[in-house]
């Protein structure tokens, strides 16, 4: 699901797979990025420290993250900017 309002506000909601992952590091300046692993076997490399998530955390991605993708098993993404968040 992908919102976007008159004043350029987004919100977007996304299932993210192996299939689509590339959409964590498709992001626009003043993103911020909430990702909730729904699966284990997820593993990331974020500003060049390896992690591996596990199903039910959660982490929290700005503009800034350097984020290599290794895999990507099953986590719902909700991205925003921040004239969607700053009213």
């Amino acid at each position: 699901m992908e919102f976007a309002g008159e004043t350029n506000e987004r919100l977007i909601i996304s299932d993210i797979s192996s299939t689509n992952q590339n959409l964590i590091t498709d992001f626009q300046a003043n993103d911020l990025t909430l990702l909730w692993f729904t699966g284990n076997g997820n593993y990331l490399t974020i500003d060049s420290v390896p992690y591996e998530f596990h199903k039910n955390q959660i982490i929290c991605l700005t503009e800034f993250h350097k984020i290599e993708i290794t895999a990507i098993n099953a986590a719902q993404m909700i991205r925003f900017n921040r004239s969607f968040y700053c009213i």
